[in-house]
This record gives structure tokens, sequence and C-alpha cells, in this order.
């Protein structure tokens, strides 16, 4: 099937008088520089040389420095389709340009097409999950101009340029030109376990421009591209270059064909761009007599690895569990995230508002419709596990979060609803704080800090009890389970018992609060984002003359309050100045945050360990959970303090606990 999509046709013939050569004139030479030929400067057949520049010259490409010397050979020189590549990613990946990757050498004589193949729609969409942070690799990369425009295009993605040792001298001096702290140089030669190197790095997308040129690189090429894409199911390879020999015809066609025991590589064009310039011109390689026709084709191609499941590695036409999709959500109380997957590859991301402002109307199920609305028809969920924030019982959820009791009312909705609305697609619901539980024993230690080591032990078989607080707060257990060998997730709703008040600041708060809704306030309502809110409201009331008219401005004229007030509260944002009002509000949530933490490891006697994590607001508010108020507020137990000293307390800044929990159940209920 992919191979149908390549437009050209075989070498063996053509409609056009030479439509495998880049130059149909005349005076086109029928022969190639070696590739052991250092003097070769150009990558282009050529008949006519020049001699070669003396000195190194750097110009400016659209804004990137670039130094070349020519006469080191076709390494340290501009070619095309660099900047043609950087500027499809640009435009097409960052979404930041508005023109057509333009060549660099257009004529207002040049005829031009362009092709945009529908099979980019989906393979840029799994590129641009992985915004705004990019990991890039450029191979070949020459004197760098594709990687370093994209480095300069996206900040918070990081690029590395490879190529032969001879070459990374001046690839180190444009990264410098360019004053570049996301960009680095590597060696990295093809078909050599150099590639193993990368593999760990997970890059998102490898780039490569005018690297097809040599017939004898192509082997190496390949093992190379193997190596990399299958080391990360998400990555993708986009290859630019100008067709100019048969035989770049047949390298693309046989990517198709590169595989080993664990994956193969697919290769589909995404775009193409057709110049045809009648009119004498110098090329700087090339002359052109009256009235001959250039014909040039550069084409862009994708190439990523479909890996193969141990069940059917013997079958290739079997329908393995890495090519089943995977529909996943989780809902919040303020947003609803959504993924379709097809085993660790991203389809199509997207997150929405739970609850449109200003109306009454709205639906899980109608998230779900809109979700799949975004996606091609026949990408059908073949199993979909949402993660829920609310009781999750007998496959029927009730949802309660303030946003949706403030204008729709609570939604309930059950597997089967949800599975008519998922193209009757395998449902699971469950809490979303069971999918935190699921992903909880595999924090990337990055994203895991220890606030109290205890005397409990995270990797044995003791009990581990999570808080995380966001809209609300969430609550989940893990218990071990002798005979199944692991821990076992169990759904909390403690989050919804009575706050109980320890300091007569507390009590006033508690009673405040009560004035508005009633008798029962669950501790949901005060460790949480809602409660952010209230402090700063109530300590407004308390405090009048204290308030920052600018801040409390902003605060009243949003609909994202908590989001204000942690802005202003110390420590989360160094560019904001502090106002003291968000100060206090901030510190008395900590100090709630931390009793509750005591509270869940004495009620389950979670010597495994407390975890601080998931819901959102522990990521944004790390370094103040770390300063040390939250752990004294833990501590403070009066005569039950020796036994939460041996209780340890972690935090985590990880923000996709939620999906990457709903990701393991549906992995495993995939089966």
């Amino acid at each position: 099937m992919l191979r149908g999509m390549f437009a050209e046709s075989d070498d063996s013939s053509s409609s056009e008088s030479d439509p495998d050569d880049e130059f149909s004139s005349k005076s086109a030479p029928s022969h190639r520089p070696s590739i052991d030929d250092p003097s070769s400067s150009s990558p282009h057949p050529s008949s006519t040389s020049h001699p070669p520049q003396p000195l190194p010259t750097v110009e400016s490409i659209c804004g990137v420095k670039i130094m070349t010397e020519k006469e080191k050979g076709i390494a340290s020189q501009l070619w095309p389709s660099a900047e043609i590549l950087a500027n499809y990613i640009i435009k097409n990946v960052l979404c930041m340009d508005d023109s057509p990757p333009s060549a660099p050498h257009y004529t207002p004589q040049s005829k031009v097409e362009e092709i945009h193949d529908p099979a980019a729609d989906s393979i840029l969409t799994q590129i641009k999950c992985s915004l705004p942070s990019l990991k890039i690799l450029e191979l070949g990369a020459g004197v760098g101009l594709t990687g370093l425009k994209l480095s300069l295009a996206s900040p918070t993605s990081s690029v590395t340029l490879t190529d032969l040792p001879l070459a990374s001298h001046l690839l180190n001096v444009n990264v410098h030109l360019n004053n570049l702290n996301n960009c680095s140089v590597s060696n990295l030669s093809w078909g050599t376990d150099d590639a193993d190197n990368f593999v760990n790095n997970k890059f998102n997308l490898i780039v490569a421009a005018d690297c097809v040129y040599w017939e004898e690189l192509h082997q190496p090429l390949k093992n190379t591209l193997l190596t990399l894409l299958k080391g990360n199911d998400s990555s993708t390879c986009l290859i630019c270059g100008v067709r100019r020999w048969k035989s770049d015809n047949a390298f693309y066609k046989s990517l198709n064909d590169v595989k080993d025991e664990e994956g193969r590589l697919e290769c589909v064009r995404v775009w193409e761009r057709k110049e045809v310039t009648v009119k004498k011109e110098d090329k700087g390689e090339l002359f052109f007599e009256e009235g001959a026709e250039e014909r040039k084709v550069t084409r862009i191609f994708a190439v990523r690895c479909i890996r193969k499941n141990s069940s059917t590695k013997n079958s290739e036409n079997a329908n393995s569990n890495s090519e089943k999709l995977m529909l996943l959500s989780d809902l919040g109380g303020t947003n609803a995230r959504f993924e379709l997957r097809r085993g660790a590859s991203i389809v199509h991301k997207n997150a929405f508002p739970t609850v449109e402002p200003n109306t009454k109307t709205g639906s899980f199920e109608a998230l779900v419709l809109r979700f799949l609305d975004e996606v091609p028809k026949n990408q059908k969920p073949d199993i979909a596990v949402m993660g829920v924030c609310g009781p999750v019982i007998d496959g029927a959820a009730y949802c309660a979060s303030q946003v949706m009791m403030e204008s729709t009312g609570p939604w309930r909705f059950t597997e089967a609803s949800v599975s008519a609305a998922a193209n009757n697609a395998r449902t699971i619901l469950m809490n979303d704080f069971v999918a935190v539980g699921h992903a909880l024993e595999n924090i990337p230690e990055d994203n895991l800090h220890c606030l109290l080591e205890g005397s409990g032990s995270r990797n044995g078989t003791e009990t581990i009890a999570c808080l995380g607080p966001g809209t609300g707060l969430g609550n989940v257990f893990l218990v071990f389970d002798e005979g199944q060998g692991r821990r076992i997730v169990h759904a909390s709703e403690g989050c919804m018992s009575s706050f109980v008040p320890k300091t007569q600041l507390q009590w006033d708060f508690l009673q405040w609060i009560k004035q508005t809704e009633g008798p029962h306030v669950p501790v949901d309502r005060v460790v949480s984002g809602q409660g952010i809110s209230s402090w700063y409201e109530f300590l407004r009331e308390r405090e009048g003359g204290k308030v920052n008219a600018k801040v409390d401005e902003e605060f009243r004229g949003g609909d994202q309050r908590a989001a204000v007030v942690t802005k202003y509260g110390g420590g989360i944002d160094k560019e904001v100045e502090e106002d003291e009002l968000c100060v206090k509000a901030i510190d008395c949530f900590l100090d709630t945050l931390g009793q509750e933490a005591a509270n869940l490891g004495m009620r389950f006697l979670a010597r495994g360990g407390v975890y601080i994590a998931g819901g959102g607001i522990s990521a944004k508010m790390i370094d103040r959970i770390k300063d040390g108020r939250v752990l004294r507020a833990y501590l403070d137990q009066g005569v039950s303090s020796e036994i939460v000293e041996a209780i340890p307390l972690f935090v985590s800044d990880a923000t996709d606990l939620g999906m990457k929990g709903v990701l393991h159940a549906a992995e495993v209920n995939i089966k």
C-alpha cells in the first residue's frame, strides 16, 4: 500500500524525458563524482569546475549565520534542501510561518507545482504532540543550516547536529556564530555503532537534507535509521532532497523493506515540489542554453519504525496489540485531556475546557465526540480507558466538580454511554486518581523529590498513599497483594471527609466557608485550587488594608483565580513581585496540605510513603512545597509525631501521571 504512494515511475520508464534525473538539459553529464573525491564541490552532476575559495565565507540565510568552506568539499557548503526542510517544519510543525518552504534560488521564470500528500496529516500531528519541547537530531548536518534554523525558531527545543568528525569544527563554529544554547554537535558515522549512543536520547524528530546523493552510503544510512527509529516508537525522520539519480527512487522505496526481528521501517512521501525553468542562466555549476529546460523535483519523505509485537513476529499480517488504537482521557474538574495512541505512538491529542465558559450544557460523551471528530473516520479506537474526576461504581461515574456544579450540575455517565460515543470501543472508566495510582511506582527519579526519608521502603511491600491537589483533591492508595506479588491500586474518596482545623485561623476560615456552603466542608474544598482561592478571599475580608488593588483586580477579572494567587504567592514565578496577601494564602494552603498528608499516612499506615502527586498544583508549586513548610506541618502531629516520622514523604512534579496511568491500564486490558 505504501509503495503505491510514490508518484514517480520506476527507473525503467517515465512520461518525462528523464524523470529520475534532476536535469533534462543536454548539458547534464552522465556521471557523478566519487565518494572518495574530496575536491567535489557539489552534490549536483557537474561539467564545469571552479577554483576553490581561499577563505571561509560567512553569510546570513534568513537570519541564520552560516560559515562555509567550499574548498573543503560538499559537507562544508550550503545546499537548498537544508533551508527547504527547515521551512517546512517551521510552517507545518511549529506553525510559525505562513510562507511556503521556498527554495533559496527561485526565479520568476520558474513554473512551480507543489503536492502536499494526505499522509502528512497524521505524521505531522504525531510530531506536534511533542511540542513545545522537541528533541531534534540532524543526520549528515554539513554546515548545519536545518538544525540551526530550527534551534532559533524553537528555543524550547533541543537540537543535536551530527556528521563525520571532519565536519564537527565548522558545525561548532556555526553554533557559536548564532549564540545557541539549545544546539550541540556530535559525531555520528552511518552504519557504525555510533547510532547506539543516541537511542536513549529519545529524539522526537530526526531530519536529514541532501543525504542520499551517494549510493555507496544508502545501506549505512538505512541501518542507522532503523537503529534510531526502533529505539523510540514516537520518533519520525523527515528526509528532504532534490531528485538527482535513478537510485534515489530506489532508496526511498527500499526503506519499506528494511526490517529486523524488532520492527520494520515505513517510508511515505509527504511533500513534493516540481520546478521547471526555461531560460539561459548561470546556476553556479551549470549553464543552460536558451530554451533548455531545467526540471527540479524536491521531495520530503517521512520515515517511521513499526515495531513488531512479540506474539506476531511470525505473521506480518497479524493485527498485533501494538497496532490497535487506544483512546485515553483524563477528565479533570477544569480541563479534559484526550489522546489517541497506537502503541507508544500518539496519533492525535487535544485538551478542552470541561465546561465552556458561559454555558449551561455539557457532557463527557459530547467531549469524546468532539475529540473523535478531529480524527480521520477510519481511525476507530479498539479500547477506551478514561480517568474521571469522581467515583466510579459498577461502571457508572458521578462527577461533581465546582465548575460542573456552577454550570451544568453533576455529570453522570456510564461505560456503555461513553462506548457509544467512542464508536462502540470497549470502555473502562476509573477514578482519575486510580489512574494516577497505576503510574505512581514508575515516576522517573528526576520527577520525584524526597521531603522525608522515614524508615519505610518505597520499593518493598509496604502500603503507599497519595494525595493530589488540583481543582479538587484526589486520593488513592496501593496495598501489596502477596498472591499477585505486586501492589494493587484502590480507589478512595477520603478527600470528601470533613476538614478538621488545627489552628484558630483555620477554625475561622472553616466558619467563613460554612456561611455559604453549609455545615459539611470536605477536605477537597480546602486542600485544592478552590481552597487557594477561598483563602485569598477570606484573608482579603479579614485583612482588607493589605489588599493590592492590581492583584485583586486580576483575581476578580478571570476564572482562573487560584492561578492568580499562585502567581503572586512567592517562589512560583521569579519574574513577578510577591503580594503579601497571596503569599499568606499560599502559606495557609501549604499548612493544610502537610496536615492532610500526615492524616493520609496515619490512616493507611503508609510506610511505603505518602506521595503528593497528580492534580497539577504540586508541579507548579514544587519549590514552595520543598521549602520546608509542608514538612513542618506534616511532622506536627503531637503524640502521633513519632508515627509520622517513620512514614516517607515524597512530592512529584510530573504533570502527566493521569494519562500514563490510563495508558498502562489500556495496555494491560487490550491484550
